[in-house]
């Protein structure tokens, strides 16, 4: 359809068209691709679509899976786009069985957020294997922003809002 517009239609269209489509797959790619939790010996790295964390093990106070699976580092909560909670409905579907092993307090009422069918639940049990393994991980904290994707959005505006001025 985008290059229907392009070869058959005006300029204007054209613009419009990359404008609009670019800012879509702009969209898409931060909320669906982006987003990751890399996990190793040394430390969490957590991308979500506009900021990305290094966290050193030794920096982490808690690790929880209320809504997504989160870090607490120095009284702020960091969520990881990348492994959200299942539905409420889900925790009815585990099986006590599941849960052999994975080192949850009480196997009898699992929290939805650590079922090992979800997202939030693997990661975090892997988070918390490593950091029981690894407590003082050298990686140091940063927090990093996203700005070429605002750059990105701010030019696709740009064409598309340009392109309604084109007579």
């Amino acid at each position: 359809m985008v290059f229907q517009t392009i070869f058959t239609g005006e300029i204007r269209d054209a613009f419009l068209t990359i404008g609009l489509g670019s800012l879509a797959a702009l969209f898409f790619y931060l909320i669906l691709h982006r987003p990751l939790v890399e996990i190793a010996d040394d430390g969490i790295k957590i991308i979500n679509p506009l900021w990305s964390y290094q966290i050193g093990w030794r920096d982490i106070s808690a690790i929880e899976t209320r809504y997504t699976m989160s870090v607490e580092v120095n009284g702020e909560i960091i969520h990881a786009w990348a492994a959200p909670a299942p539905g409420r409905y889900h925790a009815r579907k585990i099986h006590p069985s599941e849960v052999k092993g994975m080192d949850i307090a009480s196997q009898s009422t699992v929290r939805f957020g650590e079922s090992p069918r979800s997202d939030s639940g693997v990661a975090a049990f892997l988070a918390r294997s490593r950091w029981k393994k690894f407590p003082e991980g050298n990686r140091e904290f940063r927090k990093t922003f996203n700005s070429s994707a605002i750059y990105l959005a701010g030019l696709a505006v740009a064409i598309s809002l340009g392109s309604l001025l084109i007579h």
